[in-house]
């Protein structure tokens, strides 16, 4: 798996929600309003989740962002997903969850999260 297969694409408007619909073990429990809305506390105001999304052959979806507007079709894409490695696999991670870690309790129990599944 080289980095060249796995494109980080920024289109569109930044979004202050992703979907944790995707049955991924690493967000198993995890309820839709925990990504919703998250606080930067720097900044002192709700900002937003993920302003970027993932395209690869191979992902599995972990949280999901999406393209479209009101009147269009909508794409679901993936702001974050896992990909399998040899015998392990890899997460990439579009979120600001590190960033907003610090004001967002949500934020932290989702890598608190990932980083379980890291470690199974």
């Amino acid at each position: 798996m080289g980095a060249d297969e796995i494109k980080v694409i920024k289109k569109g408007t930044p979004h202050h929600f992703v979907s944790c619909k995707t049955g991924h073990p690493a967000v198993a429990g995890l309820r839709p309003f925990d990504f919703f809305m998250w606080f930067n506390e720097n900044e002192g105001c709700i900002d937003h989740i993920s302003a970027t999304y993932l395209e690869a052959e191979g992902l599995t979806p972990i949280l999901l962002t999406g393209m479209g507007i009101w009147y269009s079709p909508r794409r679901e894409l993936d702001a974050a997903a896992e990909r399998q490695a040899g015998k392990g696999f890899a997460i990439f991670d579009q979120t600001r969850a590190a960033s907003l870690m610090q004001g967002e309790p949500r934020a932290e129990i989702y890598l608190e999260k990932l980083l379980e599944r890291i470690c199974e």
